[in-house]
């Protein structure tokens, strides 16, 4: 079966982010199928991500994965895949996710029908009575609870 998304091979992991000269920074290792294929660097100076490869026939795979992708519409532009441009959606994901975890051990998140899926709404207790209440107060128009998906 063919992967509908080829960049879901493609997580991150040991993730440090700094402030650097012209913004906000960071030092990844690039993993695909789980295995490290590549430390990544983005030192916050305005220019391109450095990847330092432990696989060096990575690259040219990873290079072919983003061609594949359709371009992004942004203002009147069209703004074609790249590499840089996937590490910092890993990275911007995975800094929500922990941010998401965080929040989620003294709150429910949770989202209703017609809410943006980027957006959680809180509730201030957890566990099974959040539960309970949820579901009695928005019924069918719940559509997911983080950490219950």
């Amino acid at each position: 079966m063919i992967n509908p998304n080829p960049l879901a091979a493609y997580t991150v992991r040991n993730v440090k982010t700094f402030i650097g000269m012209e913004g906000h920074g960071f030092n990844a290792t690039l993993c695909r199928d789980g295995k490290p294929i590549a430390f990544v660097i983005d030192d916050a100076n305005g220019g391109c991500l450095h990847f330092q490869w432990t696989i060096p026939a990575e690259e040219a795979v990873l290079e072919a994965v983003c061609k594949q992708m359709p371009p992004t519409e942004f203002e009147g532009m069209s703004i074609t895949y790249n590499p840089d441009r996937l590490l910092s959606r890993l990275v911007d994901d995975h800094e929500n996710d922990k941010r998401l975890k965080r929040i989620a051990k003294k709150k429910t998140l949770f989202r209703v029908k017609g809410d943006d899926p980027d957006e959680w709404r809180t509730l201030n207790i957890t566990g099974k009575t959040a539960s309970l209440y949820l579901a009695k107060k928005y019924g069918e128009q719940l559509e997911t609870v983080y950490g219950q998906e």
